[in-house]
């Protein structure tokens, strides 16, 4: 699939997926219209993640990817509304980081926030960080899979740098128990400490295979494929 972005062209997350583009060789999709929709609550790496993973895994489909401006994480949510009216799609990826959070309270917080939002919600799927619910808002109706960023990995908190790092501890073969040491556990720190080597990762999750990258971006691969389905 090939991603449109969505956000205007002077917002940060277009000129890093912009930048990304380039730089790893995945073309982006022009004017065309959208299939299906994905937001990002968190914005930077998750951006480019989405970006490979759509890229890898392949088909017709012209996806659009966004993020609120100023709304984050849960309150991403509340965007909802506003992608459904434009009447460009009938399908929803909404991704966010877990944090500190257990994952009965990010399901409780979702459900919450959908109600505070006016969405009718059913969920018609939940695996382990992915909520799929049948929605109504106003006459719209429409399908929203919600994919929680995070790992069962004894980080500090859940993000979508607990995958990133994890790709890179099996594949890039280097060690990071004193990197994670030196940052006290913190996912987004350990990230940005590996800075250099942000290029070589990405292309390496290029190379590497679906089922692969499947093993690691468990709840995302799954979201894609529920669009392709």
């Amino acid at each position: 699939m090939k991603m449109r972005i969505l956000c205007p062209p002077t917002w940060r997350m277009s000129i890093n997926l912009a930048t990304w583009a380039r730089k790893l060789k995945i073309p982006l999709a022009g004017l065309q219209p959208v299939g299906a929709i994905i937001t990002v609550g968190n914005g930077i790496p998750d951006d480019v993640v989405w970006l490979i993973l759509g890229h890898k895994f392949d088909g017709e489909q012209v996806v659009g990817i966004t993020k609120p401006r100023e709304e984050l994480g849960i309150n991403s949510l509340s965007s909802i509304p506003k992608l459904i009216e434009s009447g460009r799609t009938k399908s929803l990826i909404v991704s966010m980081d877990q944090e500190r959070l257990t994952l009965e309270e990010v399901e409780a917080n979702i459900k919450r926030k959908l109600r505070e939002t006016g969405v009718e919600h059913e969920l018609i799927e939940e695996g382990r960080r992915i909520y799929v619910f049948n929605c109504v808002y106003a006459c719209h109706r429409f399908r929203t899979a919600i994919v929680v960023n995070g790992l069962d990995k004894p980080y500090r908190r859940h993000t979508i740098e607990d995958h990133l790092l994890e790709f890179y501890r099996e594949f890039v073969k280097r060690d990071l128990e004193s990197l994670l040491s030196d940052v006290s556990g913190d996912p987004k720190e350990a990230w940005r400490r590996l800075k250099s080597e942000e290029e070589l990762i990405y292309n390496q999750l290029l190379r590497v295979s679906c089922d692969e990258l499947e093993r690691i971006f468990t709840q995302h691969v799954r979201a894609l494929k529920l669009l392709m389905s």
